[in-house]
């Protein structure tokens, strides 16, 4: 069974850390927690999210 030190777990809570901050209007912190989710998986699903994130902030 994987951890949360496994790089798959770690881009999904970052992925729903994003998702959390972005509803609260922190963007920025948003858009980090899509970058790094994406450098651990680049198929976690956020790639759109963090470029239109890139526009505003």
């Amino acid at each position: 069974m994987a951890g949360p030190s496994d790089g798959r777990t770690r881009a999904r809570l970052l992925r729903s850390r994003g998702t959390c901050l972005e509803a609260l209007a922190d963007l920025r912190e948003a858009l980090a927690c899509f970058d790094e989710a994406l450098s651990l998986d680049p198929k976690v699903g956020v790639k759109r999210k963090a470029d239109a994130l890139r526009k505003v902030v």
